[in-house]
C-alpha cells in the first residue's frame, strides 16, 4: 500500500553551475553525434521532462489512491465498532443480568477488533 507511517525523507536537488555545464556539453555532444541542431536537443529534452513529470503524478496519484481506500477500510471498520458499540450500550439497561453481561462481553470484544484494525492498517502502512 502507499506510505503512511513510513514516508521516506525527500531528497532536495539542487542546480550549480557544474550541473548546468555538464547538462549543456551532454547536449552538444548529442547534437554532434546525431546531426541534429542544439536546438532541437534542448526541446527534446524539455519534452522528456515534461514525460517524467506526468509520469510523476500518475504514481503519485496511485499513491494517494491507495492511502484513501487504506482510510475509508479504517473509517468503515471504526462506524461498525462504534455501531456494535452503541446496540451494547443500548443493552446494558435491560436490568436482565445475562443480557447485561453479554453485551459488556460484546462491547470488549467490539473495542478489541477495532484496535486491533486501526493498528495491523498503521503496521501495514495504508
Amino acid at each position: 500500500m502507499g506510505t503512511l507511517m513510513n514516508q521516506s525523507e525527500r531528497k532536495h536537488c539542487t542546480v550549480d553551475k557544474k550541473s548546468i555545464q555538464n547538462f549543456i556539453d551532454e547536449c552538444i555532444e548529442v547534437s554532434e553525434e546525431s546531426v541534429v541542431s542544439l536546438e532541437s536537443v534542448l526541446q527534446a529534452a524539455k519534452i522528456l521532462e515534461m514525460r517524467r513529470k506526468n509520469n510523476l503524478y500518475v504514481n503519485n496519484g496511485d499513491a494517494f489512491d491507495e492511502q484513501l481506500a487504506g482510510f475509508g477500510e479504517i473509517l468503515k471498520d471504526l462506524i461498525i465498532g462504534l455501531d456494535d458499540i452503541r446496540v451494547t450500550i443500548r443493552n446494558l439497561g435491560t436490568g436482565n443480568a445475562a443480557t447485561e453481561m453479554g453485551a459488556i462481553e460484546a462491547l470488549s470484544v467490539s473495542i478489541e477488533k477495532g484496535l486491533e484494525g486501526v493498528s495491523s492498517a498503521i503496521q501495514n502502512g495504508i
